[in-house]
């Protein structure tokens, strides 16, 4: 974000989950990283920065909290950073109707930083960047990868957690969801893809016994996927 700033006038905005967390993170030092470039004291109740370009322009740079994402509708900014993205509820509808047009005018980016949460909308990005697409890109870096991290330590979460919470928190891997009911779920193995089920399938008294794969949703994000079994009346299916 700084160095976005000091390149030419920008507006910027860093979202947290919510506007504490975003104090929290960035605010105290943001203001260490760029005393020298203040264009004007910071605004401590508003978590606003005025910083000088190396042309002597004027950048701002403002921290938000996604729980008030309504607030931002009709700005315009030319770079966003979204700080655990797999975090935010109702991602589709306040990426597409609220964030992604306050980029449209100043031809904006935004960059999306996460640990994965499972299987939700942050890995359906992380794909979209892995494909030929000039409009996303995307890198995945594990703990080991942080070189303010000293590696020592990331060894001793290694021994000390579950094998599924150390690889989402510390290797970034979408693979293992902590909290599964089913440890050994692989959802490579597990989950097929939709097919008709045949006309002259065997019953027993009427009912046809199938296994069936549904995604369970809250709030609009996928949390689970389990099989059952259904069972459905052959003399309804017409």
């Amino acid at each position: 974000m700084i160095a976005f700033a000091r390149s030419r006038v920008s507006r910027i905005a860093y979202f947290a989950t919510t506007y504490d967390q975003a104090r929290n993170i960035a605010w105290t030092y943001l203001k260490e990283q760029t005393k020298p470039l203040w264009a004007k004291p910071p605004n401590e109740s508003r978590l606003e920065l005025s910083l000088y370009t190396q042309d002597n322009g004027v950048s701002e740079i403002s921290l938000r909290g996604f729980e008030n994402i309504e607030t931002v509708r009709g700005q315009q900014f030319d770079f966003l950073v979204i700080d655990e993205v797999a975090s935010m509820s109702n991602w589709k509808y306040n990426w597409e109707a609220i964030l992604e047009p306050t980029l449209a005018f100043r031809k904006g980016i935004a960059l999306f930083v996460s640990t994965p949460k499972g299987f939700n909308h942050f890995y359906d990005m992380y794909n979209e960047g892995q494909k030929d697409n000039s409009l996303w890109k995307s890198w995945r870096f594990t703990s080991y990868d942080n070189p303010y991290l000293d590696s020592k330590r990331v060894d001793e979460a290694r021994n000390k957690n579950s094998e599924e919470y150390f690889a989402q928190e510390y290797m970034a891997d979408f693979r293992s969801a902590t909290g599964k009911a089913h440890k050994a779920w692989d959802r490579n193995i597990h989950v097929i893809e939709p097919f008709d089920i045949p006309r002259d399938i065997s019953t027993a008294g009427g009912l046809i016994s199938v296994p069936l794969i549904i995604r369970l949703r809250l709030d609009g994000q996928p949390k689970n996927t389990e099989t059952i079994r259904l069972l459905y009346r052959q003399d309804l299916q017409g």
